[in-house]
C-alpha cells in the first residue's frame, strides 16, 4: 500500500468514525444533563414539601419520595449521605432534625452550585 492509499483510507475512516462519536458524546452530555436536572428537582421539593416534616404535620408521599431520592442521586457522596443519614435517625425518632436538614439542603445546593446559603434556606422553609 502507497502513502496516498493510507492517506485515503484513514479519511474514509474518520469520515464515518466521525458522525458516530458524535452521537456518543452527545448521548453521554445528554444523560449528564438530566441527572443534574433530577438531582435539583429533588433539592426543590424537599424544600418545597419540607413543611411536612413539622411535628404533628400528616407526612405526604412527596417529601417522603424526595428525601429517598437523595440516597438514590448522591450515593457517591459521602458528605451527603452521613448528614443524610443522621437526619433520618433523628426524624425515625421523633427527635429535632431542623440543623440536619439545614446541612443537608445547603450542601445540596453547594453540590448542584446554586450556592444557597444557610440563611436563605431556613427563611425558604419558612415560607412554606
Amino acid at each position: 500500500m502507497t502513502t496516498i492509499e493510507i492517506l485515503t483510507l484513514l479519511a474514509i475512516l474518520a469520515t464515518i468514525t466521525s458522525p458516530l462519536i458524535a452521537i456518543w458524546v452527545g448521548g453521554l452530555i445528554q444523560k449528564m444533563n438530566q441527572q443534574n436536572e433530577r438531582r435539583l428537582d429533588v433539592l426543590r421539593r424537599v424544600i418545597a414539601y419540607s413543611h411536612e416534616l413539622a411535628p404533628g404535620a400528616p407526612q405526604n408521599t412527596n417529601i417522603l419520595s424526595a428525601l429517598l431520592e437523595i440516597k438514590f442521586w448522591y450515593h457517591k457522596d459521602k458528605e451527603i449521605i452521613d448528614i443524610w443519614m443522621t437526619f433520618q435517625q433523628k426524624l425515625s425518632t421523633g427527635l429535632p432534625a431542623d440543623d440536619e436538614l439545614h446541612q443537608l439542603l445547603v450542601l445540596m445546593s453547594k453540590k448542584e452550585r446554586i450556592r444557597l446559603s444557610r440563611a436563605e434556606i431556613i427563611a425558604g422553609l419558612k415560607s412554606n
